[in-house]
């Protein structure tokens, strides 16, 4: 039996714009990788704009990591400020815990050798190189996406642009 060859389409990536739309996710990678805060955004941006007449899926795959880039700086935000309040709190209340204990000079130890800032950065820490982490891994499997010519929406996304 003789095999039949299905024809696929001659179209290379950059002709149907899947190529630009994997760009416009790994620049944010780079971006967070070269310039972590503005680059993350200045990059994509740049190839969403001068590329998004060109094919729909630059635009929608553009429009995707522009949105996912706000929604971070603003879950980072939120998370800086629930972190400068949750600190602002714990001294307090460890510092009156041990003195109602009559811990004092654990109380002073601790203070002293700055135990809680130590403990609450590790916390940050951890908490920040896992969330980085989870956000490269979703660019990377996004731009996947992209040269397949699909369109990925990231997830907790804000719907800043729309389309």
């Amino acid at each position: 039996m003789a095999k039949k060859s299905v024809k696929k389409s001659q179209k290379t990536p950059k002709e149907t714009g899947c190529f630009w739309a994997m760009m416009c996710h790994l620049s944010a990678l780079i971006g967070f990788v070269m310039f972590p805060f503005l680059g993350a955004l200045a990059f994509p941006l740049v190839i969403w704009a001068l590329k998004k007449d060109t094919s729909p899926l630059v635009a929608a795959n553009g429009r995707s990591i522009i949105n996912f880039v706000l929604s971070l700086w603003l879950y980072t935000f939120i998370f800086g400020v629930g972190v400068l309040i949750l600190s602002s709190l714990a001294v307090p209340t460890f510092y009156s815990f041990y003195s109602y204990m009559g811990l004092q000079q654990f109380q002073n130890y601790f203070i002293a050798s700055g135990g809680l800032f130590v403990f609450g950065m590790g916390v940050v820490a951890v908490l920040g190189a896992l969330f980085w982490f989870f956000q490269w891994a979703l660019m990377i499997y996004a731009s996947i996406k992209a040269l397949n010519g699909e369109v990925y929406e990231y997830p907790l996304s804000i719907k800043f642009l729309k389309g």
